[in-house]
């Protein structure tokens, strides 16, 4: 009877043994895609700031920009001379062929 329960002991802590070695495995394996993942969305959250910032410049040199048409009349003329070819009276606009 001794020997049985001996026996049933070590099976036992063998059993537990191999449980927690098998719920080991399970944890590192499951986990690394989950880690990869994770890693690769942080890149990606990385470069979607980037673009959010480059896309916040680009609107603040346009805001600019807009604002200079509105109200500069220098920048209107200019566009106006550069876009339309067009001359205030008396001047001769001279076009070139491109090559």
């Amino acid at each position: 009877m001794r020997r049985l329960t001996q026996m049933l002991s070590r099976l036992s802590n063998t059993a537990i043994v191999l449980g927690c070695l098998a719920f080991t495995a399970w944890a590192v394996f499951g986990y690394i895609p989950l880690i990869q993942n994770q890693t690769s969305l942080g890149k990606e959250i990385e470069k979607v700031e980037r673009d959010i910032l480059l896309q916040e410049r680009e609107n603040e040199l346009l805001s600019l920009k807009l604002d200079a048409v509105k109200n500069d009349p220098a920048t209107i003329e200019r566009l106006a001379r550069e876009n339309l070819r067009m001359a205030r009276p008396g001047e001769t606009v001279i076009r070139f062929k491109s090559e």
